[in-house]
């Protein structure tokens, strides 16, 4: 069974609506395995989307570790990300064989170059 308390609330997630209008206004951080775009001032809340397509892995499995990996890396530095930030992260295909440390260390240092935390 999923411990829900662990996930990024819904609320902290970009809505597919919104997610071309975001697009466009963003500034783009890269690393090795990942990419991030990030907008500020949409709204006063904070949100995120975290992107695995294809590319990355055929496996529907495959990709949703990932997410879930991203978002609870995101989601242990929540608390000192600044409001009004939305950010979504783009994994490149050579994240697949990453351990979860070596994907916590990229993010946090990305987060950090995109200066949301």
């Amino acid at each position: 069974m999923v411990n829900i308390s662990n996930m990024l609330s819904q609320k902290n997630r970009i809505n597919k609506e919104l997610f071309p209008d975001f697009v466009k206004k963003t500034k783009n951080v890269s690393s090795e395995n990942m990419y991030l775009k990030t907008a500020r001032g949409f709204s006063k809340s904070k949100a995120f989307a975290f992107i695995v397509s294809l590319s990355v892995s055929k496996s529907a499995v495959e990709r949703n570790k990932i997410k879930r990996r991203a978002r609870e890396i995101t989601r242990s530095v929540f608390g000192v990300i600044a409001d009004g930030v939305w950010t979504a992260v783009f994994f490149k295909p050579t994240i697949r064989n990453k351990k979860y440390a070596e994907i916590k260390k990229e993010m946090i240092s990305l987060y950090k170059k995109a200066k949301i935390i």
